[in-house]
Formats: structure tokens, C-alpha cells, sequence
């Protein structure tokens, strides 16, 4: 039936120049035949008054492209569109040598004996293998209440959100033995082991191992390494992360989950493999890009893997060096590049990396199991402001899998579908107008930005930022400059831009969210993973870029992936908010589209 489709469809072509100055060889042709196969339609490349199946990469090598040729591809089928795009952009970003080594990366051939696993960040590092083994012996130099006393410590000094829940977490836990506190604990787990929050139970493990396990960790070597595990919990990256491991193999990890997050923050190329410890060889090679494990390279193998390491360095250090400059793609389009940020020292790490404002400052960092004074979140405000001309603040968004132990919020069966963001608004009122209080005092006429999370309808918005006015003339504090706007993460927004348009200054795409309720699957569930085939998410981004009128960002995690950059902005996008390591190699490869 498909091909007689094609015979009858529409032909479409696609019609470009030969840009690499040594012919489209070996590399670019492969690359090509690979990305054709996987369309039904028939697609067929002309050149020179000859003719190739763009599917067989012999039959294009035939054709002896070289620099300067002019080059028309024709497709007929179900999908013609669609391949004619994507070989389209393909054809075109073939440009010289350095450009083809780029995109081959993810297309490595070894020799050695290797794995297929999952890529959960992109990378490719060689070394030793470690194994690491998180199941240490009870701790029995302390009570339970000196045991909680120094896990509250711990966490409070970690500034990271996913810790701060934890503390929140522990904080709210009324327990006064370790069996009490125990049986707690796996109260917790056990309803949310097999349901839609499953990895939540990652983190209910992890306070419970720092409350039962010894202070100390296993003994990671001080030379680089590549660790492999069953699994890992949040407190183990924590742990990693002062430490010279170079990539990390897990049985066990969501890509969504904590650990993928924070091992995404940290730029260390992961990989979901199953692995036997006795196969290992010395030296092992992670290649996430081409979604391998080596775990007995060649010669030829390691040759390959210094030689890409090597070349991923020399882009990162370029890369940092340009950071501070404008983002111009090759269109001379402008994208601005911006961070997401929690405190003032990832701020000043964002300064560093060359951001070109604050797309999302979580506020959450300041809310912990004690509530802060006006005067303190003032104060945290306020050194954030002063670092960027341009700053966006997101109100405080607790709730679902994230609690604070002053804020009473009574329990729901589904959580994330329930008090979360805006909403406590109906709930819990004097502590967002007060930290509205803070952040205008905060701002002294400075030109800031206030996101709302969780809106889901215009009156919600309405509400929000008729408190904020409130606050602002009883205050006495002029507003001119301040712009209110909110994420869109609730899909009921997507069919009400036209309203949302009418009140709101500005938007700032959630991802993470939008893409859990869109789907109905949780991002972080273990066994159910969001399988985006189809492109729904870049459906969604282009809809909301078509259809408003108001400036518009993105601050999911999708933004932080370099593999999405291209995409975004072929979506319609001109403003990314990224983690804040990720904003030179997000800057570098704009320049590239």
C-alpha cells in the first residue's frame, strides 16, 4: 500500500549547494542514508544529471559530490514532508570538516565489546571502573535525635531545591524513635513505590539512609573514574559531585527523576546500561552520545575516545570564551539565553557563564523549615537584582512532591493535581502576599519580572496579580516596572491564549509539567516513561509561539538539552532559560543554526 501511495503522492524537492569543501564523503553520506531510512516515502537525490536512492549510502558515494555542486532532493510518500525537512536542514548543515566531526558524534563506530543502554546526558568520557556500592552499615554512634539533628544540618546546607524538599520532607515528620520514624518512612514509600510518583520514593530512601546510615561514604578514588551502580540516591551525587568521576553507568535511573537532574546540572555523561561487574575490563568507555557502554576497548576504541573527549573539550573552552557575546543564529536571529537560578550563588555562577538575564528564579530556596522574615527574603531578592538587568521571579511554588512543614496543606490523593503553586492562593494567602511584599520592596523601581506557577485560567491570573497591587499600594511602592506573567504548564492554557493575551505582560514555557499533564504520566514514574513520537511537546511550544502576541520563554528542563536548541527555535522560540553550566555550549550551538 505504501508504495502506491508513493507513486500516485505529490513530489516534493528540496534544493541546496555542497558546502563542505571536501565533498559530501563517507561521513556526510552515511549519515544521510540513515536519517532517510527512517521515513517510508521515496527519496531519491539528484545531482550532476544522475540520480541516487537516498536510503543506500553505495548509491549516493556514487554520485561524487563535491563543494560547490548543486544538489536537489525529491520526495514522494505518506511523509515527504516531514523527510523533506528533516534531510533538508541535514544537506544544509553540512558545512566543512569541523562542522561533519560535530555531527557525527553521536555516530561513533568501536571495535570492543560494548552495550546498549539509554542516554539519560550526553557525553562521552574514559577511565577506570568503580564500582560503587551506597549500602553502608547502620550507624550506631548516635540517637535519633542527634541522628536528625545532623541530617537537618546537612541539608540546610546544600542549596539545591531537590534537597531542600527533602529537608521540608524531614521536617514535617513527627517521629521521636527510630522505629518510629522508620515505620513512617515506609508508610511513605509504600504508596508511592508502584504508583505515578514512584521515584518520589527515592528521596524518602535517601532521608532515611542519612538518618540510619554512618555519617561516612564508600572510598572514591582520587584519580578520574567511571562509576557503576545499581543505582543511585540524591545525596550519593552530592557526594559525587566534590569527587573526579568522569561518567556514570546506572542499571536503575528514570530520566526524569532527581539523580538524572542533578547529574544533568552537573555536565557528567550518564547512561542507563544493565551491566555485569565481572565483564569490566581496566579502562572503560562511556559514549552516551552513541548510547554505549565499552567495557573491553580496542586500541582503535580508545584512539576514538581521546580523540572525541579531546574535541568536546576544545567546544566547551570555545565556547566559554564566546559566552559573554550576543547569540546570533546564522539567520541573524538574536536569542537571548538566560538561566534558571535559586540563590545568589548560582546566580553568580549564571554571571559567569555568560547569562544574559534570569529566566526562573525559584524562590523556594529561601522558604525552608523555618519561614523566613520580610527582612530576610528582602535581602535575598535584592543581591539577585542587582546582578541582572533582567530577572524573572517565580512566586513560590510548593505542593505536590514539595512541602514545607509551617505550610498545613491537608492530604490529597493526588497532589499534583490538587493545592500546588497559584493555588495557595485559596489556602495559604498571607504567605504569598508577603513574599509579593518582599519582592516589590525588594525590586526599589528596578524593572523586574513576577511569574505566577500553575495558572491554569485567566481569572487565576487575574486574582494573582490584583493581590500584588494590592500589596504595592498599601506599601506605597510604584509598580511601572515591574511585569507580571505566568508559566504555562497547565494544558487549559494552551486553548485560552487569545484571554490570556489580554492580561498577561509575558509567558515562560514549564516543560517539565506541561509535558507530565499533557500525557497524563508523571516525568519521574519509573516503569511509564512519556514517549513524544509524535512531537506533541514541540506542537504544543509552536502553538502557544504562534498564537501570542506577548514576549515568550522557555525554562524547562527540555531547554537545558542542546539536542532541543535547533528544535526550539525552529518552533518559533527567541528566549531559552538553562541551567546555568549548559548556558556556553546552548550559546555555542545557536551560532551553529
Amino acid at each position: 500500500m505504501s508504495r502506491f501511495f508513493n507513486f500516485f503522492s505529490k513530489e516534493l524537492t528540496h534544493t541546496s549547494e555542497v558546502q563542505a569543501r571536501n565533498g559530501l564523503h563517507l561521513r556526510p553520506c552515511a549519515l544521510l542514508a540513515k536519517k532517510a531510512d527512517a521515513f517510508t516515502s521515496t527519496l531519491t537525490l539528484h545531482a550532476n544529471g544522475k540520480s541516487a536512492d537516498a536510503k543506500k549510502l553505495n548509491a549516493l558515494l556514487a554520485l561524487g559530490l563535491e563543494f560547490k555542486d548543486t544538489i536537489t532532493l525529491s520526495a514522494r510518500g505518506r511523509d515527504a514532508k516531514d523527510a523533506l525537512h528533516a534531510l533538508g536542514l541535514l544537506l544544509d548543515s553540512f558545512k566543512d570538516e569541523k562542522e561533519a566531526i560535530k555531527l557525527s558524534q553521536s555516530h561513533r563506530e568501536y571495535k570492543g565489546d560494548f552495550l546498549k543502554g539509554e542516554a539519560i546526558h550526553i557525553g562521552i568520557a574514559m577511565a577506570k571502573p568503580f564500582i560503587y556500592a551506597n549500602d553502608l552499615g547502620l550507624n550506631k554512634n548516635e540517637n535519633f535525635k542527634e541522628a536528625t539533628s545532623r541530617v537537618k544540618n546537612e541539608l540546610k546546607h546544600i542549596k539545591n531545591d531537590i534537597f531542600e524538599a527533602q529537608l521540608a520532607i524531614l521536617e514535617s515528620i513527627e517521629a521521636k524513635s527510630f522505629k518510629e520514624f522508620e515505620k513512617i518512612i515506609d508508610s511513605h514509600i509504600s504508596r508511592v513505590q508502584d504508583g505515578a510518583n514512584s521515584t518520589k520514593a527515592d528521596d524518602y530512601k535517601d532521608i532515611r539512609n542519612r538518618i540510619f546510615k554512618s555519617a561516612s561514604k564508600p572510598k572514591i578514588p582520587n584519580d578520574p573514574f567511571i562509576l557503576l551502580s545499581d543505582s543511585l540516591l540524591p545525596s550519593d551525587i552530592e557526594y559525587l559531585s566534590k569527587s573526579k568521576v568522569a561518567g556514570v553507568a546506572l542499571k536503575d535511573i528514570s530520566p526524569r527523576s532527581h539523580v538524572a537532574m542533578l547529574l544533568r546540572s552537573l555536565d557528567i555523561p550518564t547512561l542507563k546500561v544493565d551491566f555485569d561487574a565481572d565483564s569490566l575490563k581496566d579502562i572503560v568507555i562511556i559514549d552516551a552520545d552513541s548510547k554505549v557502554l565499552l567495557i573491553d576497548p580496542k586500541s582503535e576504541d580508545i584512539k576514538i575516545a581521546k580523540n572525541a573527549i579531546r574535541e568536546r573539550e576544545e567546544i566547551k573552552k570555545s565556547a566559554f570564551i564566546k559566552s559573554g557575546e550576543h547569540t546570533i543564529t546564522k539567520n541573524r536571529e538574536t536569542i537571548k539565553v538566560l538561566a534558571n537560578v535559586h540563590d545568589l550563588a548560582s546566580a553568580k555562577e549564571a554571571k559567569e557563564f555568560g547569562s544574559d538575564g534570569i529566566g526562573l528564579l525559584r524562590s523556594e530556596f529561601i522558604f525552608k523549615e523555618k519561614k523566613p522574615t520580610l527582612e530576610e527574603q528582602i535581602r535575598f531578592y535584592a543581591e539577585i537584582f542587582a546582578l541582572f538587568d533582567d530577572v524573572c521571579v517565580r512566586t513560590l511554588d510548593v505542593g505536590g512532591d514539595k512541602k514545607l512543614p509551617y505550610i498545613n496543606i491537608r492530604e490529597e490523593q493526588n497532589p499534583f493535581l490538587g493545592i500546588r503553586g497559584i493555588r495557595l492562593l485559596q489556602t495559604h494567602q498571607e504567605i504569598i502576599s508577603e513574599q509579593l511584599r518582599a519582592i516589590l520592596k525588594a525590586a526599589n523601581n528596578r524593572a523586574i519580572k513576577i511569574m505566577f506557577p500553575m495558572v491554569a485560567t485567566p481569572r487565576e491570573f487575574i486574582e494573582a496579580k490584583a493581590l500584588a497591587l494590592r500589596v504595592a499600594k498599601k506599601e506605597n511602592i510604584q509598580i511601572d516596572n515591574v511585569q507580571f506573567g505566568i508559566m504555562i504548564e497547565v494544558p487549559s492554557v494552551l486553548f485560552t491564549l487569545e484571554e490570556f493575551d489580554k492580561v498577561v505582560d509575558f509567558y515562560s514555557i514549564g516543560t517539565n509539567d506541561l509535558a507530565q499533564y499533557l500525557f497524563a504520566i508523571d516525568r519521574t514514574h519509573k516503569t511509564l516513561q512519556i514517549d513524544d513520537t509524535e512531537g506533541v511537546i514541540y506542537r504544543a511550544i509552536t502553538k502557544i509561539a504562534r498564537e501570542t502576541i506577548k514576549p515568550l520563554s522557555i525554562c524547562g528542563e527540555l531547554a537545558s538539552d542542546i539536542h532541543n536548541t535547533q528544535k526550539l527555535i525552529e518552533c518559533g522560540l527567541t528566549t531559552l532559560s538553562v541551567a546555568p553550566k549548559m548556558i556556553p555550549r546552548i550559546k555555542e550551538k545557536i551560532r551553529d543554526v
